[in-house]
């Protein structure tokens, strides 16, 4: 299911010390609908150690079998994020040793009949939280210094009930009300807004929470998020590279406070907060379009084209 925290769950404990120190190699990797397994073995190997020309002229049968040899010399963790297609596991299958050294394979996928065709030792379920968990984590990313205006406790609480439970729609609500004023007729919007999405798929859920995210976005960054649509779904992005053409395309002016390099940087972090946009590390913004948001993206645009074109006749 989409939404319930995987992908953050399972960062923190790839990027947790006892799993660092316990493992003597380390690959993450994001697995789209449409990949290669050439390019699949290629980010595994380039995660534990930089490939070398010699590597990377390799064909895929010798590339596979020297990504077992390196790997079957020690004890491995290797995650394997958005898995949609059991084609993947298959491919992998004979590069990946198991040779009694306590290496670790951990798979997410939105797909629960892949857990069952693949025969995995362990399955867990990602669970709902409930609502004294959900009031709780938002209340920690609404309002992190201080508890909620007594004023805007009823509709905070709403709003958090109607989250439903999904961590993705907790964390990216208080992403919509940043741009808000803290009053109670704005609050209240928001809520009746989430009350208005009576969907029963998850998924669907999901898709209409990003959209809302999309909608509250002044214009300026509903541009710079469309733009990203540009790039390729499986491809890095360099954030540099990025704010740089926002810039370029006059999507983000200087102020008197701020150069526009400086604005551009302000509006990417706006988009995290609102969930739009993830950052994997430093500079890299890795497959910066996950599934789920590219399909936000796709309905956003849509809309826009549509709107532009009924306006102009």
């Amino acid at each position: 299911m989409t939404g319930m925290g995987k992908t953050t769950l399972a960062k923190n404990l790839y990027n947790h010390p006892r799993v660092a120190n316990h493992f003597h190699a380390h690959a993450w990797c994001s697995v789209f609908q449409e990949y290669e397994k050439r390019e699949l073995l290629l980010e595994i190997w380039s995660n534990i150690r930089v490939p070398s020309d010699n590597i990377c002229q390799m064909d895929d049968e010798d590339l596979a079998l020297e990504l077992y040899q390196q790997l079957k010399r020690s004890a491995y963790v290797i995650v394997m994020d958005d898995v949609c297609n059991i084609a993947v596991l298959m491919d992998l299958e004979g590069s990946l040793p198991d040779d009694g050294h306590g290496s670790r394979i951990l798979i997410m996928s939105r797909l629960h009949d892949l857990a069952a065709i693949a025969e995995f030792d362990t399955v867990s379920h990602s669970l709902i939280l409930s609502h004294e968990e959900s009031w709780k984590l938002w209340q920690m990313r609404t309002f992190p210094d201080r508890n909620c205006p007594d004023e805007l406790l009823g509709f905070g609480k709403k709003i958090a009930e109607n989250c439903k439970g999904l961590p993705l729609a907790i964390i990216a609500i208080p992403g919509i009300l940043k741009k808000t004023e803290k009053q109670q007729n704005k609050w209240k919007e928001v809520a009746d807004n989430l009350s208005s999405l009576v969907v029963e798929i998850p998924e669907s859920w999901c898709k209409e929470i990003l959209q809302l995210s999309y909608h509250h976005l002044p214009a300026h960054l509903r541009t710079c998020f469309l733009y990203l649509g540009a790039f390729k779904e499986d491809k890095d992005i360099l954030i540099s590279k990025l704010t740089w053409l926002w810039v370029a395309e006059c999507f983000v002016q200087m102020t008197e406070l701020k150069c526009s390099d400086d604005a551009a940087e302000d509006c990417l972090m706006d988009l995290v907060d609102c969930i739009l946009v993830m950052i994997q590390k430093g500079d890299l913004m890795k497959g910066a379009i996950h599934a789920m948001f590219m399909i936000c993206f796709v309905i956003c645009a849509f809309q826009k084209q549509r709107k532009r074109t009924f306006s102009s006749l």
